[in-house]
C-alpha cells in the first residue's frame, strides 16, 4: 500500500511540465476578501479581463432541488462561493453569445477559480460563444468559510511527513494505517466539522444551480475534470432541466457522487488501460527506444516496467545517449507526498519534458482536501480488515499500477464521522436524467 499523500505528489508530478508556461495573470490573493459577499450576483472588473464575485447562499437547504435565495438577513448562516468569469466577447463575423458553460476541475482546492485566471485565456477558443465560469468548491480555496483539518500549518506539516513507508509493506501494516485515518478523522472533526457538514458534491451541485438562476439562465453548460465530472452528474440528476452540454474529462462515468465507489473498478480499469496505451506506444517506438529493448510483446514490456521500478529503490538506473541518472530520490519524493528537487532535476534534465500546447488540467491540491472530498460523499464504508482486504485484492487484480491509492482513500473514508446535511438520500444511486447533451471523455490520465 502507498501512503495516502501519495496521489497528491502525482498530481503535482503532472503538473511540474506546465510550469514552464507562463500565466497570463498572477493570482491576487486579497482579491477576493477584497470583495463584499452580496444576496445578489453582483460582478467586479478583475484580472483585466475577468469578472469576479461572492454570492451568499444558503449554507443548509430544505431541498437541494430547490434552493432558494438569500433575502436580507434572513436565511443564515450563508456560505460565500468564490465566482470568477471570462466573458465572451463576439468578433465580427463570429458566432453570437450562446450562454455560459461552468468549469470544474477536481482537486478540492483553489484550482477551479485560480485555474481559470492563469489559464483560461488559453481554453477560451474551445468554447467560442461561451462565458466559462468557475466556482470555488465549498470549504476550500477562496470560497468561505474555510475546511480545514489541522489546528495549525505546522500541525498539518507534521503529519504529512510523518507518513509511513509503505511501499512493499506487508499485512501488518494494516493497523498502523487504520491508526493513522483514524487520527487524520479525529482532527478533522474537531477542526472543521462545522464547515466539513456544509460542503460535499450535493452542497456544490446546489451552489451552480443557484449562480446559473442569479446571472439570469436557464440553461448550463458544464467541463467537469476529474471530481469535477462527478460534480456535473450531480447536477444532471438533480437538475436535468438545466443540462445543455455537458462535457465530463474522466476515466469513467458514474451516476452520482455518493456512488463513487461502486464506480471505481471501472475507473481502476480505466487507469490500466492508460497504462496499456504507454506499453503499446512503446511497443511501436523506434529501434532505439530505451525502454522497449529487446521486448516483442506488450507483456513482456509489463514485465520490464515491473522489473525497472524495483530496480529503482536499490540503484540508479539510465538511459541511452545520456550520462544522466534516474534514481530513487524521486520515488522517495513521491512516496513522502513531497514534490521536490529530484522530480523537477528528471523532468528538466533527463526527460527533457517539452510543455504542453496547452496548460495541464490540475493544481496541487492539499492531501486533507482530496480525502475530505472523497470521504464527505462516500456513502459505502468498508467494514473491518477483511473488508479491506477482500477490496484490495479486487482492486489489485484490476490494476495493480494505482489500486493502492484508491484503496487507501477508501480505509480512510471508512473512519469519516462528519455528514453532509444537504444529501439527497432518495435519489442516490439512480439513473442520471438528463436533457441535454453529453459527452465523456474516457481513460484520462488522471485516475481520481
Amino acid at each position: 500500500m502507498r501512503s495516502f499523500p501519495t496521489a497528491v505528489s502525482l498530481l503535482g508530478f503532472l503538473a511540474l511540465p506546465s510550469q514552464a508556461q507562463k500565466p497570463h495573470h498572477d493570482v491576487d490573493p486579497a482579491r477576493f476578501p477584497g470583495i463584499t459577499p452580496s444576496t445578489d450576483l453582483v460582478w467586479h472588473d478583475c484580472y483585466s479581463v475577468f469578472k469576479c464575485a461572492r454570492l451568499a447562499v444558503h449554507a443548509k437547504v430544505t431541498d437541494p432541488r430547490k434552493p432558494k435565495r438569500v433575502k436580507g438577513n434572513c436565511g443564515k448562516p450563508t456560505v460565500d462561493p468564490a465566482i470568477v468569469k471570462l466573458p465572451y466577447v463576439p468578433v465580427s463575423g463570429g458566432p453570437p453569445h450562446q450562454g455560459a458553460v461552468h468549469v470544474s476541475l477536481g482537486g478540492w482546492s483553489s484550482s477551479t477559480t485560480n485555474f481559470l485566471v492563469l489559464f483560461g485565456e488559453d481554453y477560451a477558443p474551445l468554447f467560442t460563444g461561451h462565458d466559462l465560469i468557475a466556482i470555488g468548491y465549498r470549504g476550500w480555496g477562496w470560497t468561505t468559510s474555510a475546511f480545514r483539518c489541522f489546528a495549525s500549518e505546522e500541525e498539518r506539516k507534521q503529519f504529512a511527513l510523518s507518513e509511513p513507508q509503505l511501499l512493499g509493506a506487508d499485512d501488518a501494516a494494516y493497523t498502523t494505517r487504520e491508526k493513522r485515518a483514524e487520527d487524520f478523522e479525529n482532527r478533522c472533526k474537531k477542526n472543521g466539522e462545522d464547515v466539513g457538514r456544509l460542503m460535499g458534491t450535493y452542497s456544490n451541485a446546489v451552489d451552480h444551480y443557484t449562480v446559473l438562476k442569479a446571472d439570469n439562465r436557464t440553461k448550463m453548460g458544464f467541463w467537469g475534470i476529474s471530481s469535477g465530472a462527478h460534480l456535473g452528474q450531480t447536477i444532471a440528476q438533480v437538475y436535468p432541466k438545466v443540462v445543455d452540454k455537458f462535457l465530463f474529462d474522466s476515466p469513467a462515468p458514474s451516476s452520482l457522487a455518493y456512488t463513487v465507489t461502486t464506480a471505481q473498478p471501472s475507473q481502476i480499469k480505466d487507469a490500466e488501460r492508460g497504462l496499456y496505451a504507454f506499453f503499446y506506444t512503446c511497443f511501436h517506438a523506434p529501434a532505439n527506444s530505451s525502454f522497449a529493448g529487446s521486448s516483442t510483446t506488450t507483456a513482456e514490456l509489463r514485465s520490464r516496467y515491473t522489473a525497472l521500478e524495483t530496480k529503482l529503490k536499490t540503484k540508479p538506473l539510465g538511459g541511452t545517449g545520456t550520462d544522466r541518472k534516474f534514481d530513487c530520490n524521486v520515488l522517495t519524493e513521491a512516496e513522502t507526498g513531497m514534490v521536490g528537487g529530484w522530480i523537477g532535476y528528471v523532468l528538466t534534465s533527463v526527460l527533457h519534458q517539452v510543455p504542453a500546447p496547452l496548460p495541464l488540467l490540475t493544481e496541487d491540491a492539499p492531501f486533507e482536501g482530496i480525502l475530505a472530498g472523497v470521504c464527505t460523499d462516500e456513502l459505502r464504508h468498508i467494514k473491518g480488515e477483511d473488508d479491506f482486504k477482500s477490496y484490495f485484492k479486487s482492486m489489485t487484480d484490476a490494476a495493480p499500477s494505482v489500486a493502492s491509492i484508491f484503496s487507501e482513500w477508501r480505509l480512510v473514508c471508512s473512519k469519516w464521522r462528519i455528514d453532509p446535511v444537504n444529501r439527497l438520500d432518495d435519489t442516490s444511486g439512480g439513473p442520471v436524467r438528463k436533457q441535454g447533451k453529453f459527452v465523456v471523455l474516457n481513460g484520462v490520465g488522471d485516475p481520481a
